[in-house]
């Protein structure tokens, strides 16, 4: 957290990623509908309100990984932890983690939303029921995952480490700048 305070986002920097969200889309072979009623033409997509919010993005994950732990609660007694554990992993985990990191600075009910999944994710793999105690304890200790908003400040730390040792695009690395070299901050 610390780290990541150090850094600073202008205006300037906001628009040019406004400005080259196109280009990031494409490196990471993201498909954006920037209109919601055209969602899921493509492999993967998001989408991108006119306010710049992921609410629907989050509603539709949030539906589609609730249908996919549906299935697996199905067929999950003829399944040992591991392989439960690896198919949520799969379906369900990987969905929540996929381009979180433009979730930062949502709002809390939006993370809520994604939390409420992993939620449900823990209890499919660890066989407990809704209102069972010790979910958190399950999540964190024994699966080893972090929720959401620690998710998301996990990938961006992950973002700002690579533009910092030049293993990140060269758009990424221009945007990321110590907050002393920032004329307009005042210390």
């Amino acid at each position: 957290m610390d780290f990541l305070s150090s850094y600073v986002v202008s205006a300037e920097s906001i628009n040019c990623f406004k400005n080259r969200l196109d280009k990031f889309c494409k490196d990471q072979e993201i498909i954006y509908n920037f209109r919601a009623e055209i969602y899921g033409t493509g492999n993967r997509s998001e989408v991108l309100s006119s306010d710049l919010s992921f609410d629907r993005h989050v509603s539709i994950v949030s539906a589609s990984s609730f249908y996919r732990l549906r299935q697996l609660q199905r067929s999950r007694r003829s399944l040992d932890t591991e392989s439960a554990a690896t198919l949520v992993h799969s379906f369900v985990a990987s969905r929540i983690d996929y381009c979180n990191a433009v979730l930062a600075g949502a709002p809390k009910a939006t993370a809520n939303k994604l939390q409420r999944v992993l939620n449900t994710a823990g209890r499919v793999v660890s066989g407990t029921h809704k209102f069972d105690r010790g979910l958190t304890r399950l999540l964190h200790t024994e699966l080893h995952w972090l929720d959401v908003p620690e998710r998301v400040m996990y990938k961006l730390g992950g973002m700002v480490f690579n533009c910092l040792h030049g293993q990140a695009p060269q758009y990424l690395v221009e945007l990321c700048q110590p907050v002393a070299g920032v004329a307009s901050r005042h210390l």
